[in-house]
C-alpha cells in the first residue's frame, strides 16, 4: 500500500457494484426457472448488466458524434441527386424513389 499524511491506505481495483434486492431476487428465479442457461452464464447477471451499460454509453456517444458531424456540415443533408444513382434509384416504371 501506500501512506497518504502517515496513515496506511490499501489501494483497491475500484468501487464495488452494488446488487439491489429486487435484482438479486430476480437472478434466483431465473436460475431456478431456467437452470442450463444459468449454468451457461446466460440471463440476467451483474456482469450482463455492466455491459448493457457500457453499450448504451456508446450508443449515446455514437448519437453525439452523429449530432456534431451533421450540425458541422459533414454528414449531408438527405438531398441527393437521384440522376446519379442511375438503377439502385428505380422503382420500376421509371420512377425514382422519393
Amino acid at each position: 500500500g501506500c501512506r497518504v499524511y502517515g496513515a496506511p491506505v490499501r489501494a483497491s481495483a475500484g468501487p464495488k457494484m452494488q446488487v439491489l434486492g429486487v435484482f438479486k431476487s430476480a437472478m434466483e428465479d431465473f436460475k431456478k426457472e431456467f437452470p442450463l442457461f444459468a449454468k451457461r452464464g446466460w440471463g440476467a447477471t451483474v456482469k450482463a448488466e455492466v455491459w448493457n451499460g457500457r453499450h448504451a454509453m456508446f450508443g449515446f456517444l455514437a448519437l453525439w458524434i452523429t449530432a456534431y458531424m451533421h450540425g458541422h456540415g459533414l454528414i449531408p443533408g438527405g438531398q441527393l441527386d437521384l440522376s446519379q444513382w442511375g438503377r439502385l434509384a428505380d422503382l420500376g416504371g421509371n420512377k425514382p424513389i422519393p
